[in-house]
């Protein structure tokens, strides 16, 4: 997840204490990470919080710091159980079949060869083509 200054970043995590967030400070062409700063996502608590930059071998950097704002909240389950995706799985393949044998029926009325219009019938239609500058073509 990259989030530039001034920008929000979401992190879901079911099990907070085992995710780490590298917070990181990196070139404007995105060519090299100049520092950096881990941290472990259950370990932080709510507010402004003040991240020491570290450089790219680990030491930290010197009057070097990083003011973000987390917050926290929860999100409801939503997971599916394996029982549920299957029966979704089973309805979806039935409409998939509905939906072919749909498509199949109504093309094949296509491939049927057109009845021949009789010379002075109602249903005789003439078309006149015009050029896009309104002559006739």
């Amino acid at each position: 997840m990259n989030a530039a200054i001034n920008e929000e970043m979401h992190c879901v995590a079911a099990e907070p204490h085992s995710v780490f967030l590298h917070v990181g400070v990196v070139l404007a062409d995105r060519s090299e990470e100049v520092a950096y700063e881990t941290a472990v996502l259950g370990r932080l608590r709510h507010g402004y919080r003040v991240f020491q930059l570290r450089n790219a071998l680990g030491t930290r950097i010197e009057l070097c710091h990083l003011l973000v704002h987390i917050t926290f909240g929860s999100l409801p389950n939503h997971w599916t159980t394996p029982r549920q995706l299957r029966v979704k799985a089973a309805r979806l393949e039935q409409k998939l079949k509905r939906s072919t044998s749909e498509l199949q029926s109504s093309t094949s009325t296509f491939d049927e060869p057109p009845s021949p219009v009789r010379q002075g019938s109602q249903n005789a239609k003439s078309v006149r083509i015009v050029s896009s500058q309104g002559d006739p073509a």
